[in-house]
């Protein structure tokens, strides 16, 4: 899943290949005291429906995980969180009930994705779901969404970081359960590359060139 998602969404910040974490939609934090963490957000950033990222979108995207009522996966990331509010025209301002040595961690990865506001709040309990997918900043946007056969993106030729455009124009991620359905789809090069490579087909799949 976090493979469609990182290509789609983007989180406050970026965690890189050596583990260290940078500025993503946040363009830099601070850390004033123990308990308090301030971001400012980066301008100039668009939704995939053409809408301006602003700070409400980061409070409403970060307070989503600690609605009850969603039951958010990464609930557990935001036990110590006080509170989530905008504190300027582009600054967010989250305040722990205690100090947390992992919690800006966790805003480059999932926990920190940013999702349009007005989006949550029209989609509702259906948001995610294949009917209406996300609306997020990354540089593919989703396009559409076959449940049990496939996800398929498209890139978004507004995103905003210029040195990652994406190189494809779409992309298409397609779930085949059976292992030789898998060896054959790499071997013929419908596919061009998967997860979950049974080990005896190394062999194959290195000699055939493909996949």
């Amino acid at each position: 899943p976090n493979q469609v998602l990182a290509n789609v969404c983007e989180s406050l910040l970026r965690w890189n290949a050596d583990l260290s974490y940078s500025p993503g939609l946040a363009t830099k934090f601070e850390n004033p005291t123990p308990t308090t963490w301030v971001y400012t957000i980066r301008q100039g950033v668009t939704f995939h429906d053409g809408t301006a990222l602003t700070a409400d979108d980061v409070v409403a995207s970060l307070k989503y995980h600690l609605n009850p009522d969603v039951g958010s996966y990464w609930n557990s990331v935001y036990r110590n969180v006080k509170s989530i509010e905008k504190t300027g025209s582009d600054q967010v301002t989250v305040t722990l009930t205690q100090p947390d040595a992992l919690w800006n961690q966790y805003m480059a990865v999932s926990p920190g994705t940013v999702e349009s506001a007005a989006t949550l709040e029209k989609a509702g309990a259906d948001y995610g779901n294949p009917s209406t997918g996300v609306n997020c900043t990354g540089p593919f946007a989703f396009d559409s969404w076959t449940p049990g056969q496939s996800i398929t993106l498209k890139r978004f030729d507004g995103y905003w970081d210029t040195s990652l455009t994406a190189k494809a124009g779409s992309v298409k991620f397609v779930f085949l359960q059976d292992p030789n359905t898998r060896i054959n789809a790499w071997q013929s090069g419908e596919v061009d590359g998967g997860w979950q490579v049974p080990p005896n087909a190394y062999a194959q799949l290195t000699s055939s060139g493909k996949g």
